[in-house]
């Protein structure tokens, strides 16, 4: 965009929601270096996923990590290239997201690993919508070089992801034009239908180039 310094840093971050640890960790590890990645979210980790993760590579490529440890085996992660600095784990979430700070070319951007709860009833869709109002608070203090990544099980169809993107956020894939990335579900013949994971960026930062990536094992493409 004309508005963007032809020598600014880029960052290449991706999300992913592994399916309660099911997604394959070789194919992750090799996207991730594959495709050159600095900063990596998780959703839906394991204890034995994070060991298989460890295992197949990833601590090497991404040396610096923070997870957010949570009963019911449902965890966040943040893993970088960069070390992550003030890491921190916000409370008052279904799933507690995993936030933190990274310094790219002198430039310090804090980055978010986020993951709602699916709205598949009245009790949980009250709890989806209460996941984003708390993100949306946290994501209007966060500053200007702000990145979010997760799964939000929510499309711009839903006004309450479209509140999120008023908090002064754009879609990465609507900056770089992108188009509809469908990314869920992906385990039935007729998916993936929806695009339901996503990465935000405040209005310091531009999305240049988006696009998923399969991941066997899990029910979701990565972003």
């Amino acid at each position: 965009p004309g508005s963007q310094s032809a020598s600014a840093p880029i960052v290449t971050v991706m999300t992913a929601n592994t399916e309660h640890g099911q997604g394959d960790p070789n194919a992750l590890v090799a996207t991730v270096t594959a495709r050159g990645v600095d900063v990596l979210a998780l959703q839906e980790l394991t204890a034995g996923s994070i060991d298989a993760l460890s295992a197949a590579g990833l601590d090497r490529v991404l040396p610096y990590r923070s997870i957010a440890v949570q009963p019911g085996g449902t965890d966040v992660g943040l893993w970088s290239r960069y070390p992550l600095t003030d890491p921190q784990m916000p409370t008052g979430f279904t799933v507690n997201p995993v936030q933190a700070r990274i310094t790219v070319g002198g430039r310090e951007v804090s980055v978010i690993a986020f993951h709602s709860q699916a709205p598949v009833s009245d009790r949980t869709t009250r709890a989806w919508q209460s996941d984003l109002r708390r993100l949306a608070d946290i994501m209007r203090t966060a500053g200007a070089s702000t990145v979010v990544a997760g799964d939000f099980n929510a499309t711009r169809d839903h006004l309450q992801f479209r509140d999120l993107l008023a908090a002064g956020y754009t879609d990465s894939g609507s900056d770089a034009g992108a188009g509809l990335l469908r990314t869920y579900p992906t385990d039935l013949f007729w998916g993936p239908l929806v695009g339901i994971d996503h990465v935000l960026v405040g209005a310091d930062l531009v999305g240049v180039a988006v696009g998923t990536v399969a991941q066997p094992g899990s029910d979701h493409r990565a972003v």
